[in-house]
């Protein structure tokens, strides 16, 4: 007969389905019941909270009434969602309110080796390729004084959630009469920013200190090619191992599996003696990264 172990993955489904039958302390027949106390959890019990700032200290900032862009949840680490919770910026403010779409704020992409041509297009047109106010959701509202250097908390009534792949459009405002009411930049390549979750994506700036408003000071309200400028506050909810998200985790991660699993199955292990749920239970606990973040 064939004495070799079966394939990870085989072993892994094996041991989320049922223990296997062994010589214990006690009979079988006395195993204490464990279903519902073992339970894998699906996701990390609290949000991890990350932030970052876009560093604007070597470029020369402009100001206006409004930024759109879009953040995305960029990441092949397993993680179940991110939350955007608050946006920081700086100016002279004044009735500040902030607004979400799903998906991108522009109505489609446009190829990259047309973009040129397109970005000419929209500025002697006016076209303004972004959703309508209807499909936008309004987060915050306040009113703030002039800060001109530090940055001031905008803190969402309601998390913007995206899970793994997923993008939203942010928008920005202020009714602030005049030009200054909220500092931003030239974009100055494809991405403004990327961690090893979030990713910024440049966007435009709204000239008109109407919300959605069409006209501004010099005809149109809108400039391609800008990027925000400020702080971005998130939280992550990563994902907890389990068999049917194993190979959604990092190869260090899959390894400790693969090691847990083959010791349990060695009668001279002291990790024979545990129950196949305990194992699972066990590494289920384990943080996702405490074998590296390489996937590959």
């Amino acid at each position: 007969p064939d004495h070799r172990p079966p394939p990870l993955a085989a072993a892994i489904k094996t041991c989320s389905q049922k223990f296997r039958a062994r010589h214990f302390y006690v009979p079988m027949a006395e195993e204490p019941h464990i279903d519902g106390v073992l339970q894998l959890d699906e996701v990390a019990q609290e949000l991890v909270h990350e932030s970052f700032v876009v560093d604007t200290r070597d470029h020369e900032d402009h100001t206006f009434c409004g930024v759109m862009f879009d953040v995305e949840c960029d990441t092949r680490l397993p993680v179940e969602y991110l939350e955007v919770q608050s946006l920081s910026v700086r100016g002279e403010l004044g009735p500040m309110t902030v607004w979400w779409t799903p998906g991108r704020h522009e109505h489609g992409s446009v190829p990259r080796a047309e973009r040129a041509e397109w970005d000419a297009f929209r500025l002697y047109t006016h076209n303004q390729m972004h959703k309508e106010q209807a499909q936008w959701v309004q987060v915050y509202e306040g009113e703030h004084t002039p800060s001109i250097h530090k940055l001031v908390e905008l803190k969402l009534r309601q998390p913007i959630r995206l899970h793994q792949g997923e993008r939203c459009g942010l928008y920005v405002h202020s009714a602030l009469p005049g030009d200054e009411a909220i500092v931003y930049d030239n974009a100055r390549s494809d991405v403004t920013y990327k961690d090893r979750v979030f990713k910024v994506h440049p966007g435009k700036a709204h000239l008109s200190n109407r919300p959605f408003g069409r006209r501004g000071m010099w005809g149109s309200a809108w400039r391609h090619r800008r990027e925000f400028v400020g702080q971005i506050s998130y939280g992550v909810r990563w994902r907890m191992w389990s068999p049917k998200h194993h190979l959604g985790f990092p190869l260090g991660f899959r390894e400790a599996v693969k090691t847990m699993i083959m010791a349990s199955r060695r009668r001279e292990s002291l990790m024979y003696l545990l129950q196949d749920e305990v194992v699972l239970f066990i590494m289920n606990k384990c943080w996702w990264d405490w074998w590296g973040d390489e996937m590959h």
